[in-house]
C-alpha cells in the first residue's frame, strides 16, 4: 500500500494533468489493489483505504485547483463514479472495499468448504456486517434484494452502488443550496455526462428529415478516453484539460467572494448573477465571445477526419447558398463529395443549453433537444437553397456537453465506415476513435472559449 502511495505522490512530478489522470485511471488508482481487496476482509484494509483516499484527495486538489478552494467533498465523491455515471472512473477504495470481497469471498464460499470442511455452512451470517454496510450505503429510490446479493458478480454489485451514489450526490447540499438557474444547468452537465451512446452499427442516412433514429448522440465523455498524443491531435493542454475538467465537476472559476459583474461582450444584453461556472460564457450572444472559435475547433478537427478517410473535403468552400454574411456569400463549413461525385454542404454549430434564460425550460430538461432544434432551424433555413444550387445540405449540430443530433452522428457512422474498410479494422473500433476525435474537439473549444474569458484576468478561476 506504500508504495501505491508513493506512487500517487510521483505523479505530481509530471506537471500534465492529462496524462497524470489517464495514469490514475488505467494504472496507478485504486485498479492496482483490486486483488487485494478481493482477498482482503474490509475490517483489515480500512485505515490503509483511508491513506489511499487521502493521497487520491492530495493529488485531486494539486492538480485541479493547486491546493486552493473548488474541489470539495461534493467533486471527490462525482470523480469517483464511473464515466459512465458522469465520473472520472477513479474510485476510491472506501467504495471498493464495500463489493469486491463481498463478491470474492461468495463466489468462492463453495470451494473454501469443500477445503475446509469446519467453516460455518451459513455464509450469510459470516458476510453480516458486509452486507449490512452495503446496504446502509444503498439509496431507498435503488432497488437491490438483499438476499440476492449473495452470488452476484462484482460487476453488478458495482453497478447496483454506483447507481446509488449517483442519486445520493444528486441530493448533495452542494446543488441543493444552489441558485435554481446554476442547478438548472449543472443538472443538465450531470446528466449529459452519465448518458451512454450506443456502440453497435446504425442504418446510416445523412438526410436530415430521414433517418433511421432521431434521438441525440452523447459525445460528452469519450474525450476522456483519448491517449494524450500530440501528433494524433489528442493532447489537451493543462489550462484546456482543467478548464474541461471543472465543468464536468461543476467546480466554479471564480470564488464566492468575487463580486458579481455584467458580461462586457459587445451587444450581450442579457442579465445574469454571477457567471462563477462559465454559464454565461459559453451561451453569450454579444460579439467577441469567441463562439466562432468554438465552432471552428469542432470544423477543423471534422475536415481532418473527413481527410484522412477519403472524402476529399474542401474547408469554407464558397457556395452561395446559405445566404449573406455580412456582406459577402456565406462560405460552407466543409464540402464533401460522396462516392457519386454528388456534392453536400456541412453547415455546423455548437449551442449551449446553460444560460439563464434556458434555466428550466424544456432545452434544459431535455438532453440534446436543443441542438436538435438548431439542427431543424438550419434544414428549414439552407436545405431547399442548397438543393437549387445543386448542393445537398447536411447540419452538424452539437451542444457544449457533447451531446450532438442523429444526422452529425451518421456523418461520424459513415466517417468510421470508411476508416474501417481503409485500416481493415472493426467497425467497433473506428467508431469509438472516430467519436473520441470528435468529443475532444468540442470538449477543446468549450475549454478554450473559458480559457479567454477567464484565465487572463487577475481573479483567474478557482483561485489558481
Amino acid at each position: 500500500m506504500n508504495k501505491c502511495i508513493q506512487s500517487l505522490d510521483l505523479l505530481l512530478e509530471l506537471k500534465d494533468p492529462q496524462v497524470i489522470y489517464m495514469l490514475l485511471r488505467y494504472c496507478l488508482g485504486s485498479n492496482r489493489l483490486i486483488y487485494r481487496l478481493r482477498t482482503t476482509h474490509p475490517d483489515h484494509i480500512g485505515t490503509a483505504a483511508k491513506l489511499f483516499d487521502e493521497a487520491l484527495l492530495r493529488i485531486h486538489t494539486a492538480v485541479l485547483v493547486e491546493n486552493g478552494p473548488g474541489f470539495g467533498d461534493f467533486q471527490f465523491e462525482l470523480t469517483s463514479l464511473p464515466i459512465s455515471n458522469g465520473g472520472l472512473g477513479i474510485h476510491r477504495l472506501k467504495d471498493l472495499k464495500l463489493f469486491t470481497f463481498l463478491a470474492s469471498f461468495s463466489s468462492s464460499f463453495d470451494l473454501s468448504k469443500r477445503m475446509f470442511p469446519s467453516i460455518s455452512a451459513d455464509k450469510s451470517a459470516l458476510l453480516q456486517p458486509q452486507l449490512d454496510e452495503f446496504m446502509r450505503r444503498i439509496h431507498p429510490s435503488v432497488t437491490v434484494d438483499r438476499n440476492e446479493l449473495l452470488g452476484t458478480p462484482q460487476r453488478l454489485l458495482a453497478q447496483s452502488f454506483f447507481s446509488s451514489q449517483k442519486v445520493i450526490l444528486r441530493e448533495h447540499p452542494y446543488l441543493s443550496n444552489a441558485d435554481a438557474n446554476i442547478k438548472s444547468a449543472q443538472s443538465y452537465i450531470l446528466d449529459a455526462c452519465a448518458s451512454t451512446p450506443v456502440s453497435r452499427r446504425p442504418v446510416i442516412v445523412l438526410s436530415p428529415t430521414a433517418s433511421a433514429s432521431t434521438a441525440p448522440v452523447p459525445l460528452t465523455s469519450q474525450w476522456l478516453s483519448a491517449f494524450p498524443n500530440e501528433g494524433l491531435g489528442q493532447k489537451l493542454s493543462s489550462l484546456e484539460f482543467r478548464a474541461a475538467i471543472y465543468l464536468r465537476l461543476l467546480i466554479p472559476f471564480r470564488n464566492n467572494q468575487f463580486p458579481s459583474r455584467q458580461c462586457t461582450a459587445k451587444g450581450c444584453t442579457a442579465s445574469y448573477s454571477n457567471d462563477r461556472f462559465g454559464y454565461h460564457t459559453l451561451s453569450c450572444g454579444g460579439k467577441g465571445n469567441r463562439r466562432t472559435a468554438r465552432h471552428d475547433t469542432i470544423m477543423d478537427a471534422l475536415f481532418q477526419l473527413l481527410s484522412t478517410t477519403g472524402f476529399h473535403p474542401v474547408r469554407n468552400a464558397p457556395v452561395f447558398c446559405l445566404g449573406l454574411n455580412g456582406a459577402s456569400q456565406r462560405p460552407a463549413d466543409i464540402l464533401i463529395y460522396d462516392h457519386t461525385g454528388a456534392p453536400t454542404c456541412i453547415d455546423g454549430t455548437c449551442c449551449s443549453p446553460l444560460s439563464e434564460a434556458k434555466a428550466n425550460s424544456a432545452s434544459s430538461s431535455t438532453l440534446g433537444l436543443l441542438c436538435q432544434t438548431a439542427c431543424q432551424q438550419k434544414v428549414h433555413k439552407h436545405e431547399e437553397d442548397c438543393r437549387r444550387a445543386g448542393y445537398s445540405f447536411l447540419p452538424f449540430s452539437c451542444d457544449v456537453s457533447g451531446f450532438s443530433t442523429h444526422t452529425a452522428s451518421a456523418l461520424l457512422d459513415r466517417i468510421a465506415s470508411s476508416y474501417a474498410a481503409r485500416n481493415d479494422t472493426p467497425f467497433g473500433c473506428a467508431l469509438n476513435l472516430i467519436r473520441r476525435k470528435i468529443s475532444l474537439a468540442i470538449q477543446r473549444g468549450v475549454a478554450r472559449q473559458l480559457i479567454h474569458w477567464f484565465h487572463p484576468r487577475t481573479e483567474a478561476w478557482g483561485d489558481l
